[in-house]
């Protein structure tokens, strides 16, 4: 894994930590006016929340390669539910793509202005060229969207 993006997770998560003790904080200091009962259940829901966006996060990481929970999940639903759109660049570096199942990587090559280089597909790792430049890209299938991840060089 390149150390800037594993510097650039770690920051995410240093933000993600902050925020939420912030809120936390926020959520005691109005509790202290409420009653004892009110106050123990208004923590208990800023925790859960909590954990459920440090998860949610995970997940997001774990099946998209971006910490971004926000634009992987909406843009998953884009992909799998509307028709206005056949595929959509979630993260830049390294480069995500999720697209329709029904779409084409060819397509998406030509659409980019990319060539693709069926001679040198090995396995799920395509080849493409841009001016001159070689970049290889995996395709996963899943069931309701494919995602295409560029390697780094």
């Amino acid at each position: 894994m390149n150390t800037l993006l594993l510097a650039g997770v770690l920051i995410a998560w240093i933000c993600i930590i902050i925020i939420t003790f912030a809120v936390l904080l926020v959520f005691t200091i109005f509790q202290f006016i409420l009653k004892k009962k009110k106050r123990i259940k208004s923590l208990s829901f800023a925790i859960a929340i909590t954990i459920l966006i440090l998860i949610s996060s995970l997940i997001s990481y774990k099946m998209f390669n971006a910490v971004n929970i926000i634009s992987s999940g909406i843009n998953i639903a884009r992909i799998s539910f509307t028709s206005d759109v056949d595929f959509i660049e979630i993260q830049h570096s390294p480069k995500i793509v999720l697209a329709k199942p029904d779409f084409h990587f060819e397509n998406y090559c030509t659409a980019q202005g990319y060539t693709y280089l069926p001679n040198e597909q090995e396995g799920s790792i395509a080849t493409i060229e841009k001016g001159g430049v070689k970049e290889h890209v995996i395709i996963h299938i899943h069931a309701y969207y494919l995602e295409f991840c560029w390697m780094e060089p």
